[in-house]
């Protein structure tokens, strides 16, 4: 896979003491795991892992957007949390685009779901 963005091999993962943290224009070969609130996940590319590519959990009003999430082996987006916005991302490849559970109050809009 071909990208300007800076390659990280392997997952990323932001805890309670990232609350407020931006991911932004990284090429990822695994997966991004947040488990804190008021962040945003955006411009990334996320492809060929065995999981989920972005997965929240327990976290709050987050915004994930205009990411590119290609080849994984279930979700695109994993979303166990509440309050979240996902939108404008390009899913490819998954078993499902964007998977929700036990979450409430995400907003969900204008997603690209191959």
């Amino acid at each position: 896979m071909s990208s300007t963005n800076p390659l990280i091999i392997g997952s990323i993962t932001i805890n309670s003491g990232g609350n407020g943290s931006t991911i932004q224009g990284l090429t990822v070969n695994g997966n991004i795991n947040l488990y804190a609130n008021n962040c945003s996940i955006y411009g990334n590319i996320i492809y060929a892992n065995e999981t989920s590519g972005i997965i929240t959990s327990n976290s709050f009003n987050n915004t994930i957007f205009n990411n590119t999430i290609t080849s994984n082996g279930y979700d695109g987006i994993l979303s166990n949390s509440s309050s979240n916005t996902l939108h404008d991302n390009n899913i490819y490849g998954c078993e499902y685009g964007v998977y929700s559970e036990n979450s409430e109050d995400n907003i969900t809009s204008n997603n690209l779901i191959k």
